[in-house]
């Protein structure tokens, strides 16, 4: 049971370790509101899927997006914060 209970703690940290945020602004996305953001947006989301997942970061700001496709093992999130 101890043995169980040190690789669960292991896992756990080991995944929460590989989290990673993606801040949108990081990967081209600009706040300008006339451009319009949608594959810049979707290939953030996209890389942060095929690396694991992550938390998609979206600055404070205007952004034009067209629709967006979430998959799973992905969090989005709004963080009033300055990159």
């Amino acid at each position: 049971m101890k043995k169980l209970l040190i690789i669960v703690l292991f896992t756990a940290i080991g995944l929460n370790a590989m989290a990673q945020d993606y801040v949108i602004t990081k990967f081209g996305v600009g706040t300008d509101s006339t451009k319009l953001n949608t594959k810049a947006i979707q290939s953030v989301i996209d890389q942060a899927y095929q690396k694991g997942g992550g938390t998609i970061v979206i600055p404070k700001g205007v952004y034009l997006s067209g629709a967006l496709f979430l998959s799973l093992k992905r969090n989005c999130c709004y963080k009033k914060v300055r990159y």
